[in-house]
């Protein structure tokens, strides 16, 4: 089978314009779906590994295989070697095309080898996988992804391997939990700096509340802080008796994950609400400060006065502290 694309020398009807930009338009590189020519080995077959049908683009044009490719690779006789598989976009011929896939020998170094076709309108390669072989041994002894994926406004990859051929200033991919942009550092030097990771923290809260919302860790690499948005419900009878002291509210609330670098009693205000009676009008509305503890635990107190938390009575809580 052969790739079928789009964006070579020829006119390009409207159907095929529709299906175009809006994949091309968003990056240099990318595959449309989870699993499009996605590399993996062959059993039983040695030195070989399969792409997968799928579509991927690069540089203005857009191909589609509609059948699994085999591709074999170099013996090797000792250490190891990593060997680069890419999609070859080659622009010369006077019709356009062909596209193809290829493999890039290369060295015991885990790089994108130097050798890639790296040309956009004579001939370049858009990188697939790098797969590892050993000497001795004919299956591969590991594969890295290296397919980006990109849609409206964002392109996400699979590893930092990736970046090597991501680097265009602006640039912005997301791997795993973190966001990487391509930038000016030192003396205008162009550098990818990592973003804040943000990551989501599962928890349950106690017997006799529950929560809607969301508990993260933000982290840039040097500091780390929680961030707790959401509301808190009493989902029991007989509440807490909330006044103007703190207050323990719950005990155990969070992961120790989560855990606050010290007591940390948060400025953060919330609204403590116990609902509507039958005519529609709040039982009660009160304003509350929280806070959250080293030893897990969720504080409340109200600024005036004093209050038992009935059954149904919620608090909006917006706070982050120092992990």
């Amino acid at each position: 089978m052969a790739f079928t694309s789009i964006g070579y020398d020829g006119t390009v009807n409207e159907r095929q314009w529709a299906e175009l930009v809006p994949n091309v338009g968003s990056s240099i590189y990318g595959v449309k779906g989870a699993g499009d020519l996605k590399v993996s080995a062959v059993p039983g077959q040695p030195l070989m590994v399969s792409v997968a049908a799928g579509t991927g683009w690069g540089h203005g044009v857009m191909d589609t295989e509609v059948a699994n490719t085999t591709i074999t690779c170099d013996a090797i006789s000792s250490g190891i070697r990593w060997d680069l598989i890419a999609v070859r976009r080659n622009w010369q011929p006077l019709a356009g095309g062909p596209t193809s896939v290829v493999k890039v020998t290369g060295t015991a170094d885990q790089v994108i080898p130097d050798s890639r076709k790296a040309e956009p309108g004579v001939e370049d390669d858009q990188p697939l996988a790098l797969v590892q072989w050993t000497a001795g041994q004919t299956q591969p002894t590991n594969v890295i992804d290296l397919r980006c994926w990109a849609g409206i406004g964002g392109v996400i990859a699979k590893d930092t391997l990736a970046l090597t051929y991501l680097a265009q200033l602006g640039a912005s991919v997301k791997i795993g939990v973190t966001e990487w942009n391509y930038t000016l550092g030192a003396n205008d030097m162009p550098a990818w700096i990592p973003g804040p990771s943000i990551q989501n923290i599962a928890f349950t809260p106690e017997n006799g509340y529950s929560f809607i919302g969301q508990l993260t860790k933000i982290s840039d690499g040097t500091f780390s802080r929680a961030h707790l948005v959401g509301k808190v419900t009493r989902t029991v009878s007989g509440g807490p008796n909330l006044s103007a002291t703190w207050f323990r509210v719950m005990t155990t609330f969070l992961p120790a994950s989560a855990l606050p670098a010290q007591n940390f009693p948060a400025d953060t205000y919330a609204n403590l609400s116990s609902g509507l009676d039958q005519g529609g009008n709040p039982i009660v509305v009160a304003r509350v400060n929280v806070a959250i503890k080293n030893d897990r635990s969720f504080w409340a107190r109200l600024d005036s006065g004093s209050y038992t938390w009935p059954q149904g009575g919620y608090l909006y809580v917006d706070m982050s502290w120092p992990l």
